[in-house]
């Protein structure tokens, strides 16, 4: 007998009387998921489908794939289809995270088409802005969990109509061995010969790092309570805590909780904190995490996408508005990066919607510019800021200037500055949604 958990609402299905000889399996699913999830394990869903709105799938389709049930996973897929001319984002979705590509395809396809009548074939349509809608509006909450190359492979085909396949990157754009970010941080640990602990890695149980609960328990609450754990159950006089870091992140852990190592901490790359950052935050250790947040800083300006996926990841807002608006500045949000490939849609969409309104703001601002498309525009301003690097003062005094060469000549040095205050203002409003 399975236990729901809301199992007061279980009487859908019509539920038997509790029977105290059958085993109690307990589950973290609702009622109406677990429902569905053993409904298609009995009946064919082609004929006897009990799902009638596209949103009760997703969770369905997540609970098959964490218990492993391919059967339901491949009777799911067949009700997928019923829903893909109404709803051709959420099937999209969906057969990108579970298959079959094929389904993936010819919802892109549905989708593209509604979006060109939309939106390019509206004589309504703004001008020089629908390929940037078209993405803005092209998220779905089946997305969550869904890998944000997935998504760039979507609205590239979006903006250009060239097909290719969808749930898995090109040759040209897979990760290469190179790429994959592997902690590359090098930092000699201190052994210390009167430690009463020692720790080790999951990954590499060959070595060993000695050190004092004492240190490690008043600098991480974390730490602490599995060094109390550990205690409680073993009787060595070294006992040996094991964590799941690989060792060169592990001594940078272990490492920062001792203050008199924290001035010899190297500066980290990029490939080194998504790691170091989650694992400095799952441990609570404030001043690696800071660490952390200043060497990304320093990336922002050599590879600010990038830098945004990471900052994003780790949840470090100001370091990922920072980078997302560097992208927006420079209308440089559309290319591609293998770290793509490792992050989720909803860290990856936020960034596409906040450049798309940092665009709008500044046209709706300055009036756009006569004879000259956005694209245009865009062109120019990316020289200037390249030209004028710094902040979004710079680039709305950029575009007041280039304003006034090309289209705003009858302004006053005074109206412009006024143009250039408001802009700022306005940029500073944007929230990046994540």
């Amino acid at each position: 007998m399975f236990h729901f958990a809301d199992s007061e609402s279980s009487t859908e299905g019509g539920t038997p009387p509790d029977r105290n000889d059958l085993p109690i399996v307990e589950v973290a699913e609702p009622h109406r998921v677990l429902y569905q999830l053993i409904y298609h394990c009995y009946q064919d869903p082609v004929n006897h489908t009990t799902i009638h709105d596209v949103t009760e799938l997703a969770p369905v389709f997540e609970a098959a794939d964490k218990y492993e049930m391919p059967r339901v996973i491949t009777s799911l897929k067949a009700t997928l289809e019923h829903f893909e001319k109404d709803h051709p984002l959420p099937v999209f979705a969906l057969a990108c995270r579970f298959g079959p590509e094929d389904l993936a395809r010819s919802s892109a396809l549905k989708w593209r088409a509604r979006l060109h009548a939309s939106y390019v074939d509206s004589p309504k349509a703004p001008h020089g802005f629908w390929k940037d809608m078209t993405v803005a509006s092209s998220f779905v909450p089946e997305m969550n969990g869904m890998c944000a190359g997935v998504f760039y492979r979507l609205a590239e085909y979006l903006r250009t109509g060239v097909e290719r396949p969808f749930s898995k990157p090109t040759s040209s754009c897979k990760l290469s061995d190179s790429e994959v970010p592997r902690p590359t941080v090098t930092f000699q640990m201190t052994q210390y010969p009167d430690a009463d602990i020692r720790i080790q890695s999951y990954h590499s149980q060959a070595t060993f790092f000695h050190v004092h609960k004492i240190i490690l328990s008043t600098s991480s609450p974390v730490l602490m309570q599995k060094i109390d754990e550990l205690s409680e159950s073993s009787s060595e006089d070294l006992p040996t805590l094991s964590l799941p870091e690989h060792d060169n992140i592990l001594q940078i852990i272990l490492a920062s909780c001792y203050s008199s190592m924290l001035a010899d901490m190297p500066s980290f790359e990029l490939a080194d904190l998504p790691e170091l950052g989650r694992a400095a935050q799952h441990y609570r250790l404030i001043n690696l995490v800071n660490l952390c947040r200043q060497s990304m800083t320093a990336h922002i300006i050599a590879d600010p996408l990038k830098a945004y996926l990471i900052a994003a990841d780790c949840g470090w807002k100001a370091e990922a508005r920072e980078a997302a608006v560097r992208l927006a500045q420079r209308a440089k949000e559309g290319r591609y990066s293998p770290y793509l490939e490792l992050v989720d849609t909803s860290i990856y969409f936020p960034l596409l919607k906040f450049c798309h309104e940092y665009r709008r703001v500044i046209f709706q601002v300055t009036g756009g510019c006569k004879g000259r498309t956005p694209e245009e525009m865009w062109a120019a301003a990316e020289w200037i800021c390249d030209e004028m690097p710094g902040d979004a003062g710079n680039l709305a005094w950029a575009f007041a200037m280039y304003l006034m060469e090309s289209g705003h000549r009858n302004k006053t040095w005074s109206e412009l500055r006024t143009m250039r205050d408001d802009l700022i203002s306005k940029l500073a409003q944007i929230q990046l949604e994540i």
